[in-house]
C-alpha cells in the first residue's frame, strides 16, 4: 500500500485481490483479467470519509510494492505491470481530471518471470522533478535503474543503470532540493552475505562510486531497506537481523562522504 497527500486528503492506493480465487491462487486469464491481483486506489478526507474509488490496473504483479507521491499538479503512482504473456515491468499512472490515465511503462525491459519477484519500485518527487528506481532480472542480469521525469510522470526519460555487481534489489531513494538523488539497494556478495550500498547520482545524472553501508542477510527477513531525508543529510533504517532479537536499526548517510 501506498500514501500520498493531496490539499486535505490523504490517498491511498493498495494491491487488491477481490478478482482472484478464494483459495489466493491467480486463475487463468482471460481477456478481461479474470482472476488476477488489481491495483486500486481511492481518498479519504480529514473526517474519514471516502471518494474517488477507482481501479487503476486490472492486471498487476501480486506482491511487489508499490510507490506514490504527490507532484506539483497530481498523484502519481509506479508498480510492477504485469501482462497476460508475464512480463513483469514497471508502468505508472498519474490522477488527471477525476481518473486515473492509462498505465504506460516507466522502462520497457521485457522481464518475463512466471511468479512475482517480490521487488517493488521507489519513487521520489520534487514539484514536478520525479524519479522511478527499480530492479529487473531481465535477460537473467539483475540490474537496478533509474528514470527521471521533468513534467510530473506524463513522460520518463531514458533509463539509467546503477549498479554494477550482482543485487537482490529492495531499492529505496531520496531527492535533494537540487534535483540529485541517494539511491540504496541490497547487493548480494554470496549466499549468505549481503550488503546494503548506497550510490549518488547528481542532477546532471552523474555517478558517483557505490559505498558500503551495512551488511546484512540476503534473506527475505533483511526486508526493505528505507532512506528518508533529515535536514542535509539522509537515515537509512533496515531490519538487523545480526542480533538475538531482530531489529529495526538505523545508520546516518552523510552525503558529502560519499559523492
Amino acid at each position: 500500500m501506498s500514501l500520498y497527500a493531496n490539499d486535505d486528503t490523504l490517498g491511498i492506493i493498495w494491491l487488491d485481490g477481490r478478482e482472484m480465487s478464494t483459495h489466493g491462487d491467480a486463475q487463468p486469464h482471460n481477456t478481461t483479467h479474470h482472476g488476477g491481483m488489481t491495483l486500486r486506489a481511492a481518498s479519504m478526507d480529514h473526517q474519514g470519509r471516502f471518494a474517488h474509488r477507482r481501479q487503476v490496473d486490472a492486471l498487476v504483479c501480486d506482491c511487489c510494492q508499490t510507490a506514490a507521491v504527490m507532484t506539483q499538479d497530481n498523484p502519481l503512482v509506479v508498480y510492477r505491470d504485469r501482462t497476460e504473456t508475464e512480463l513483469r515491468d514497471i508502468a505508472s499512472s498519474s490522477w488527471q481530471q477525476g481518473a486515473w490515465t492509462t498505465p504506460k511503462p516507466v522502462g520497457a525491459d521485457g522481464w518475463q518471470i512466471n511468479g512475482c519477484p517480490v521487488n517493488g519500485p521507489a519513487l521520489v518527487a520534487r514539484q514536478n522533478d520525479v524519479a522511478a528506481v527499480w530492479f529487473s532480472g531481465a535477460g537473467g542480469e539483475s540490474q537496478i535503474f533509474l528514470s527521471r521525469s521533468s513534467d510530473g510522470g506524463a513522460t520518463f526519460e531514458d533509463k539509467l543503470k546503477v549498479n554494477i555487481r550482482k543485487t537482490l534489489g529492495r531499492v529505496t531513494a531520496v531527492m535533494y532540493p537540487d534535483r540529485s538523488i541517494l539511491v540504496a539497494w541490497l547487493r548480494q556478495d554470496d549466499s549468505e552475505t549481503a550488503k546494503i550500498v548506497a550510490r549518488y547520482i547528481g542532477s546532471d545524472n552523474n555517478l558517483s562510486p557505490i559505498f558500503e553501508l551495512v551488511s546484512v542477510s540476503p534473506e527475505r527477513l533483511s526486508g526493505f531497506p528505507k532512506l528518508a531525508l533529515l535536514g542535509t543529510q539522509a537515515v537509512l533504517a533496515w531490519t538487523d537481523q545480526s542480533r538475538a532479537k531482530p531489529q529495526v536499526s538505523t545508520l546516518m548517510v552523510d552525503v558529502d562522504a560519499i559523492k
